[in-house]
């Protein structure tokens, strides 16, 4: 695969750090299009799974990263 527009080599690593970047302000738009009220850094506290009393967020298995 060759892109003719960018010249640009394709990259796996580079594009999953773009999107695990991206993945709070995604949760953060869905949520907010949903009408709940939560903040961009509240969801970066609970996609790296601390909580406020600094003890461990047990989420489901299909909630963690792999």
């Amino acid at each position: 695969m060759t892109d003719t527009l960018w010249n640009m080599k394709p990259d796996k690593a580079k594009a999953i750090m773009l999107a695990n970047r991206q993945l709070a302000e995604f949760v953060c738009d869905a949520v907010n299009l949903e009408g709940i009220n939560f903040t961009l850094p509240e969801i970066q506290i609970l996609l790296d799974e601390i909580t406020t009393g600094g003890h461990a967020f047990y989420a489901p298995v299909w909630m963690k990263k792999s």
